[in-house]
C-alpha cells in the first residue's frame, strides 16, 4: 500500500489481527503497528474471491469480525472531474498528431532505404510539420 510516508505492507505471517467487516472491508494490523486497509469499493478487481484468499491467509484465529458499517462509513472513490470539451479536443489532437507522426516516420524510413527525388522528401517534411503542428496545438489547448 502506498502512503505519504512511502510503501507500507503487512505480511500475512506478521499480521497480529485483521478487522473484517461484512461488506468486504479488511484492515490488517501488523506486529510492528503498521496497518493496511483493503476496501473493495476503492480497488477495481478486488472480488470476494480475493477477500476470501486474504481471510484464509490470515486465518480465523486472528480475524476480528466487526459490526456492519453504515453506508456513509464505507469509503467510496472520489468522483472523477468531468471531461471538458477542451480536454476532449486536446486528446483528439494528440491522437491525430501521433497517427500523422507514425505515417511521417514510415515515409522517412522508406525513403531512407530507397532514396527518391526531392519531391518525396518534401512530402515527408510536410508530414512532420503537420504532426508537429497538431502536437503543438494539443499542448497549447491542454494548458489553457
Amino acid at each position: 500500500m502506498q502512503t505519504p510516508e512511502g510503501v507500507s505492507t503487512v505480511h500475512f505471517t506478521s499480521c497480529a489481527a485483521m478487522l473484517a467487516w461484512p461488506d468486504g472491508g479488511r484492515r490488517l494490523i501488523g506486529t510492528d503497528g503498521r496497518t493496511v486497509q483493503v476496501e473493495p469499493t476503492l480497488f477495481a478487481g478486488l472480488s470476494p474471491a480475493v477477500t476470501a484468499t486474504i481471510d484464509a491467509a490470515v486465518g480465523p484465529h486472528r480475524t476480528l469480525p466487526q459490526a456492519p458499517r453504515q453506508p456513509r462509513e464505507i469509503p467510496s472513490p472520489a468522483p472523477r472531474p468531468p471531461t471538458t470539451p477542451q480536454k476532449r479536443a486536446s486528446r483528439i489532437l494528440f491522437v491525430v498528431a501521433a497517427v500523422v507522426g507514425v505515417i511521417a516516420l514510415l515515409a522517412t524510413a522508406g525513403m531512407a532505404m530507397d532514396p527518391p527525388d526531392a519531391t518525396g522528401w518534401a512530402g515527408a517534411g510536410f508530414l512532420w510539420l503537420l504532426a508537429g503542428l497538431f502536437a503543438f496545438t494539443a499542448v497549447r489547448r491542454r494548458r489553457t
